[in-house]
């Protein structure tokens, strides 16, 4: 029964850690969601850039 004791604290603090990661991953992408105001990057360089002739070939 002691193995068992442990293998089922292992379990918890496994489950704990996975229920920790999600919620950050969670609360990152609610914060990337509420911020899109500002144009990222690769939005602002579209919008700068002319779009490329589409018959010629970029080298």
């Amino acid at each position: 029964s002691g193995i068992q004791k442990l293998l089922n604290e292992n379990a918890a603090i496994e489950l704990s850690k996975i229920k920790i990661d999600f919620s950050e991953k969670k609360r990152r992408t609610r914060k990337v969601a509420k911020g899109k105001q500002a144009p990222t990057k690769q939005e602002k360089l579209a919008i700068s850039e002319p779009p490329p002739d589409i018959g010629t070939t970029q080298t």
